[in-house]
């Protein structure tokens, strides 16, 4: 192959060099150069050899001539790689040494503890009910508050606006509805016990960019919902003794992947560790049973009907509401219980239910029941992403409902506090 002499014609090695800085492909590059001078009737080879000579002379690490384009993607791509790690470090930096933070939220929760409302020894009297009134179950279903996130009301066309100032609120009034509701309950019927499902998603989190965006910073934010949540609980427990079950959302991962060998590695796990570390002395007093646990679901037995809880990312769909998502999933929780009850069977044990009644999920923020799964609301309402969606605006809602040891889930009860104006009675961080 004759060699050309590009030295002794500059403006085509300008070209060329040109065409190359665009990132066009080498095939591409060569077609653009005989087109454009014809008169010196360049083979492909000649150019892709100068492309070849320019790109090792730049770099000094070429290993085809074909790559000349390539090199140029793959310095952009070890640059975003380089963009990344800094971005990752920085996130792990806000939100390592858990340990540390557990044990500071663990010293800190008796000088918490005059933030939880005062709750006599006994709850009080509710006249009404008769000695042989039917004995019923509450369950409150507590999930996807979003704490510290800010929604606008410019861009959800004014149906909605959020802050911390506003979750306070809202929480304020659910526990309001919530305590008038249990006290209307117990002038017909026996309730014994309350049962609280944190079902995840309780702070924003770091995922999509959010905390660009987010009220807080992640430690601030931790100890703020932690004292919400923590006293939400304590007022309910002046009414009924409470019985407390949790599970972590999928946007209070510390970083933009799940990690579904440590479910503890979660704003929502910290935030429960802290509200009940203020809870403390009620929890020693048994007003409140509350054992945590390292999972991603939990569950719990009333009348002889097992109800399982979930965040509920674990459904697949689209399109609104995932109707063969939530049937695919309550079969996969039926066959692992099924696998336990048999494992119990086998060592003679007494299985205390058989099988699942039903699952409770949040994630979706639209209360619903859909055959044996119940949905939850979100207390956030209406966002930005849900405008732009173009879905249908769901109000701020969280669900409640009855357990009845014939019929079971009966009474469902939405509580919406999507216009909660009063101000607050908690007594929370500031910071």
């Amino acid at each position: 192959m004759t060699r050309f002499s590009w030295k002794k014609h500059p403006e085509l090695e300008k070209e060329l060099a040109r065409l190359m800085r665009s990132g066009m492909r080498p095939k591409d590059i060569c077609a653009a150069m005989r087109a454009a001078f014809p008169e010196y009737g360049l083979r492909k080879a000649q150019i892709v050899q100068r492309m070849y000579d320019l790109t090792e002379h730049a770099h000094g690490k070429a290993i085809d001539p074909l790559l000349a384009g390539a090199e140029k993607r793959r310095i952009k791509a070890e640059a975003r790689v380089r963009e990344l790690e800094r971005m990752n470090g920085a996130l792990l930096k806000s939100a390592t040494d858990i340990e540390a933070l557990i044990a500071s939220i663990e010293a800190t929760g008796a000088a918490c503890a005059n933030m939880i409302c005062n709750v006599p020894s006994e709850p009080p009297n509710v006249p009404g009910a008769s000695q042989a009134a039917r004995k019923r179950t509450a369950v409150l279903l507590v999930s996807d508050w979003h704490s510290t996130e800010v929604v606008r009301a410019d861009v959800t066309r004014g149906i909605n606006a959020y802050d911390m100032d506003t979750l306070a609120r809202r929480v304020w009034a659910l526990s309001r509805k919530t305590r008038a509701w249990l006290r209307d309950a117990r002038r017909r019927w026996d309730i014994e016990r309350l049962i609280v499902c944190i079902l995840g998603d309780q702070y924003s989190g770091v995922i999509h960019n959010l905390q660009e965006t987010n009220e807080c910073d992640p430690g601030f934010g931790v100890v703020w919902t932690g004292a919400l949540t923590g006293q939400l609980i304590g007022t309910l427990a002046y009414d009924l003794p409470v019985e407390v079950h949790e599970v972590p959302g999928n946007h209070g991962r510390f970083g933009p992947k799940p990690k579904h060998k440590v479910p503890r590695e979660t704003f929502d796990w910290l935030i429960g560790a802290f509200a009940h570390a203020q809870l403390g002395g009620l929890i020693k007093d048994k007003r409140i049973v509350w054992d945590r646990h390292n999972g991603w679901f939990d569950d719990f037995v009333v009348y002889g009907r097992r109800y399982v809880i979930a965040h509920g990312d674990q459904v697949r769909g689209s399109l609104g509401i995932p109707y063969y998502g939530i049937k695919r999933l309550i079969s996969s929780i039926r066959e692992q219980q099924a696998m336990l009850d048999d494992r119990e069977r086998a060592r003679g044990e007494t299985l205390e239910s058989v099988s699942v009644y039903q699952v409770l999920i949040g994630h979706f923020h639209r209360p619903a029941l859909v055959g044996d799964m119940v949905m939850n609301g979100t207390v956030k309402g209406v966002d930005e992403f849900s405008t732009h969606e173009g879905m249908s605006p769901v109000p701020a809602m969280q669900v409640g409902f009855l357990v009845d040891p014939e019929y079971g889930t009966c009474g469902v009860e939405m509580f919406d506090v999507s216009n909660a104006v009063d101000p607050h009675g908690f007594a929370l961080p500031e910071g």
